[in-house]
């Protein structure tokens, strides 16, 4: 905080400038008609970023102090929308359209010094007043201080050794055993809202045969992939896309041994795969398969991909992008490109929002397939106009009726899955290594990491 007031006009700058600076369009697929917070508006700025103007959507009374926001439709979770990670800075005015080199923020806590690569310290900001306990709670410590741990056994040893209270390098597994063994309670396993899945391209062979998008499902053995993905999460199996335990989820697994009503999945049945292979017809086509370079599974998960496909009689190639790396050069920018013609392309996802739409409709609809575009996040390509209009109901649904529309977003997943467009891996589950002097645990599954501010140390 730079001290100076908050004005209604700087609440509306900031969200137009969302899209200007090219970050809007990217995060606000999802709802009603491609808009995500469904304001009077959003639509002609998702279509023409660079001139979006919100001021029918948004209307300001700058004497008055206050900020009227126009829905286009309802919205019952507009407000926890508006809260989300990558909305809730708010900007002067006068910011340019253009990513900037500071870390506005109207939080508990200031930046009192920073080295690049190796420590940020945090102290009481002493213009911060508490105005909701819910909202933004004051912070526990005085001081919160984040040290660059140059590998990941030096962090270790460090929580273990309590000159650190948390270790944010990967927990390795021989480690993760050791822990549980001598002191478990510094160990926290918690649920995200992360989901994992392989994309397959439903617009090119062998993918555009169902037969070979459901032979590959029934082959994939989930329980070998969580053993490779152990570094930097840990994998909890699934068919489903949507995450364990969000709204509209119900485990569905049709592509296993042994099919139950527990929906779990128990093991890959080859057999069944081999002879959906054969009746598809693809037997000896190539598959270009797309994983990310700079995670440590990577390279072992190629290697198993890559046995798996050609025990199934198709000629695998792989090749590996960086995820972090933005445009069309990384991972998700090269995969969702058209021009590129992916086959099998890796695949994660956290929505922002605690609805089911967040999650299939900007990754599986129609509408979300955006041709020959490295913004294009339906990796699969995948487009079905009956699931289209069923998502759009439960949309509609999700303002008035939740429970209705979450058990229609259960018969959209069970179709999607169906229809085999993704291999859905399961939910990521993050490992945690806390000091033993650490309390009060928070973390946030949204965005894969602890509550700082909410912790305490004796």
């Amino acid at each position: 905080s730079n001290g100076e007031p908050l004005r209604p006009i700087d609440v509306r700058a900031s969200l137009e400038r969302l899209y200007r600076v090219g970050t809007g369009s990217w995060y606000v697929q999802g709802g009603i008609d491609g808009v995500w917070l469904g304001i009077v508006g959003e639509a002609a700025c998702v279509k023409r970023p660079r001139s979006c103007d919100l001021s029918r959507g948004i209307t300001i009374d700058n004497a008055a102090r206050t900020v009227v926001f126009h829905l286009a439709h309802a919205n019952p979770y507009f407000l926890d929308m508006l809260a989300t990670w990558w909305m809730f800075v708010v900007l002067p005015a006068s910011t340019p359209d253009r990513e900037v080199n500071s870390f506005p923020a109207t939080g508990p806590y200031r930046i009192e010094s920073f080295l690049p690569g190796t420590r940020l310290v945090l102290v009481r900001n002493s213009r911060f007043s508490r105005w909701s306990a819910a909202a933004q709670p004051a912070g526990f410590p005085d001081r919160i201080v984040w040290i660059n741990q140059k590998t990941t056994a030096e962090g270790i040893n460090a929580v273990a050794a309590g000159r650190v209270d948390l270790s944010e390098s990967p927990v390795p597994l021989s480690v993760q055993r050791r822990i549980e063994v001598t002191s478990a309670q510094q160990l926290h396993f918690d649920p995200s809202a992360f989901s994992d899945y392989l994309a397959l391209n439903t617009r090119i062979a062998p993918f555009n045969r169902l037969d070979a998008r459901q032979a590959l499902n029934y082959a994939i053995d989930r329980g070998a992939i969580a053993s490779i993905i152990t570094n930097p999460y840990q994998l909890r199996t699934s068919c489903n896309l949507l995450p364990a335990g969000s709204p509209g989820y119900r485990p569905y697994c049709p592509y296993t041994l042994h099919p139950g009503k527990s929906g779990a999945w128990n093991g890959p049945d080859v057999a069944t795969a081999l002879r959906l292979v054969a009746r598809s017809g693809t037997h000896g086509d190539q598959i270009r398969i797309v994983l990310p370079s700079d995670r440590p599974f990577g390279r072992p998960l190629g290697r198993y991909l890559a046995h798996l496909l050609a025990g199934l009689g198709w000629r695998p190639a792989v090749s590996y992008k960086p995820k972090d790396k933005q445009g069309p050069a990384g991972l998700f920018g090269y995969n969702g490109d058209s021009r590129n013609r992916v086959q099998l392309a890796w695949g994660d996802w956290a929505a922002d929002s605690p609805l089911a739409s967040a999650f299939l409709e900007p990754l599986l609809s129609c509408r979300s397939f955006v041709p020959a575009s490295a913004g294009n996040m339906n990796l699969a390509e995948f487009c079905d106009p009956a699931l289209d209009r069923m998502m759009t109901r439960a949309q509609q649904l999700e303002a008035a009726h939740l429970g209705a529309a979450n058990q229609l977003w259960q018969q959209i997943e069970r179709r999607i899955i169906n229809e085999s467009p993704v291999v859905g891996l399961g939910t990521e589950l993050a490992v945690n290594y806390t000091s033993r002097q650490l309390h009060n645990w928070q973390y946030w599954p949204a965005i894969q990491a602890g509550v700082e501010d909410q912790w305490w140390v004796r």
